[in-house]
């Protein structure tokens, strides 16, 4: 059940959140190399790049940092001062 669990985790950080080996290592508590390993015997593809948040934009309104994903694309305002206004 343990290694089930573990097993759909590493599928989803790695497609959902498009973390490589390393990151997903860290977040579980194990070595890249168990994670590669894990990949490699139940088939999970390589990170898919696009899902992985990394850019980061600034509100126009409220001036916080926000991250979203390398598929998304920029706003001008951030989704909080974006609701406050409808």
């Amino acid at each position: 059940m343990a290694i089930s669990f573990i097993v759909k985790e590493i599928e989803r950080l790695s497609s959902e959140e498009g973390l490589n080996d390393n990151e997903i290592a860290d977040i579980i508590g194990c070595s890249r190399a168990t994670v590669n390993r894990t990949r490699l015997e139940h088939d999970i593809p390589r990170a898919n790049l696009q899902n992985k948040k990394d850019k980061v934009y600034e509100c126009n309104t409220c001036l916080k940092s926000i991250t979203i994903r390398r598929k998304e694309r920029r706003k001008t305002t951030c989704p909080d001062c974006e609701s406050k206004r409808k």
